[in-house]
């Protein structure tokens, strides 16, 4: 699941091969976009105007997010896609699966660069693209996205990760069933919050731009949102086979 850059539509990928995107307010089904293999990861440029979905087909699509016409593909991974984010100002998309992790060019076919953790099962991208934050393999790393220079890292047995809006902590999704809230240069624990077995895939948990709202996508459907224990489910579809929870601060 992925929250618009805006907050107005929320975007849903499932293994039932389906791209939905809703808007958060109605919850009206707003696009779907059947694809031919399952789908991990979704995730949408800085403006809304794209939404790249990665596939166990090994690729990389970039959509028009308003059209749903295919903008792009990306394939040079050799296994299905399981991370995809952009970078701030929407001129690179870093994709990670078990072949490693690669920065494009959406709107070409060309790789970039490439980063070394070993096992790295997600990745995200700071507001401003200047860090890139590796979970995995029982690591979190902190990198300069340009340099490609590795500026922390410390052991966690950490799942997925997302950076808050501010830049300066990150939400890490850890084995024991718990999200913890981080300082992204120390990798020090502001906050412990338990949350069952979250629903595979890149992103099954996301701050909401504006910083007062999070989402949690989860197997069980129940959840907490950091500070206070108040979550509104919504069921997308029965086809997604998933429960998708968020709620104000």
């Amino acid at each position: 699941m992925a929250w618009s850059p805006d907050g107005g539509r929320l975007a849903t990928g499932t293994y039932a091969q389906h791209l939905q995107v809703w808007e958060t307010g109605t919850w009206r089904e707003l696009l779907e976009i059947l694809h031919f293999s399952g789908i991990d990861a979704v995730a949408w440029s800085p403006d809304g105007r794209y939404l790249a979905s990665g596939t166990r087909g090994a690729e990389c699509i970039v959509w028009d997010s308003r059209t749903g016409q295919k903008v792009n593909t990306l394939r040079g991974h050799l296994e299905w896609v399981r991370s995809i984010v952009w970078s701030g100002d929407g001129k690179r998309l870093a994709t990670q699966s078990s072949d490693g992790v690669r920065i494009w060019d959406p709107k070409g076919n060309a790789e970039t660069s490439s980063l070394e953790h070993a096992h790295a099962r997600s990745f995200a991208w700071n507001a401003a693209g200047s860090r890139l934050a590796t979970a995995g393999g029982g690591k979190v790393k902190v990198w300069d996205a340009e340099k490609r220079h590795e500026l922390a890292s410390w052991d966690s047995a950490a799942d997925y990760c997302a950076w808050h809006p501010d830049g300066k902590r990150l939400a890490i999704k850890h084995r024991d069933k718990t999200v913890k809230v981080v300082d992204a240069g120390t990798g020090n624990v502001a906050l412990t919050l338990p949350c069952g077995e979250l629903r595979l895939g890149s992103r099954p948990l996301d701050w909401k731009p504006g910083r007062r709202q999070a989402g949690v996508c989860r197997r069980s459907g129940v959840g907490f949102h950091p500070r206070r224990p108040q979550w509104q489910e919504r069921r997308f579809a029965p086809r997604t086979q998933r429960t998708c929870l968020g709620g104000p601060l």
